[in-house]
């Protein structure tokens, strides 16, 4: 029989008020926390993140949601390589706009310098909507921005598209060419991804059922199309793989943040 579910949205301090609310929660699967990669990085990044990964159990992986490389319409460049290029003969003189620290624009930004070997300044924003203004006038140069924010400012032609951070394109922007179609491997920024865990101690078989459950959600037509709208490739995942998931994520970012000195605040 269905069940309703309620939503209880906790924005805030970087997705921590919400996360706070699930590890005080009983451990019975009545209550689950929709969360992102900051359930990795936080505790890396903060010095009292008021939780850790193991407070939680993994229960399934709903997708990801790819970031969209984009550039300023002052610059000269009109593909990722000419970008590479050009920012790679002017190190440190090019602004990136970064978001929350921690989060997918944060981490991409990082890990697309990493990998390319370009050096930009970076500059805190509230959120990608408040990049568009300066990409516009141009000062900001660079910014990695959700499929969903990106696109009507792209088709406007108020800002310059250079790839979408995937192996793969998106419904929303269908001209713009994937990162490895643009020439750069998949790993070149970070591909941010939604999951829904539960607290530590929940019984397996109640994860189990949840893991059934929202996979056979994620196969729902309705449930597909609705994901695309908002630029979300669905991917399905078995608890277990969900465990090596996160085991992986903690070996990434512990890698990079060490690399490039990112410490926590």
């Amino acid at each position: 029989m269905p069940q309703p579910i309620l939503v209880d949205n906790k924005p805030g301090a970087e997705g921590l008020l919400g996360t706070q609310v699930a590890k005080r929660a009983s451990a019975d699967g009545y209550t689950l926390l929709g969360t992102a990669q900051y359930l990795v990085t936080t505790p890396m990044l903060r010095t009292n993140p008021g939780f850790a990964l193991s407070d939680f159990t993994p229960v399934a992986v709903i997708g990801g949601g790819p970031n969209v490389i984009v550039v300023s319409p002052t610059l000269p460049v009109k593909t990722l390589k000419e970008f590479i290029e050009y920012a790679r003969a002017r190190p440190g003189q090019l602004n990136a706009g970064t978001g929350s620290r921690g989060g997918s624009v944060h981490l991409g930004t990082e890990t697309f310098m990493h990998t390319t070997g370009v050096k930009m300044q970076t500059v805190p924003y509230k959120g990608s909507p408040e990049m568009i203004p300066s990409l516009i006038n141009g000062q900001l140069h660079f910014a990695l921005m959700p499929a969903a924010v990106a696109a009507p400012v792209v088709k406007s032609g108020k800002v310059t598209a250079l790839a979408v951070g995937a192996p793969v394109r998106v419904a929303l922007l269908p001209d713009v060419p994937s990162i490895v179609e643009a020439g750069s491997p998949a790993e070149t920024v970070a591909f941010p991804w939604y999951a829904i865990v539960a607290r530590a101690g929940t019984p397996a078989p109640i994860v189990a059922r949840w893991n059934a459950d929202i996979n056979a959600a994620l196969r729902s037509p309705k449930v597909l199309e609705r994901l695309k709208g908002i630029g979300v490739v669905p991917t399905s995942m078995s608890v277990a793989g969900f465990e090596e998931m996160l085991k992986d994520e903690q070996a990434r970012w512990a890698k990079l943040f060490r690399e490039r000195n990112i410490r926590p605040e």
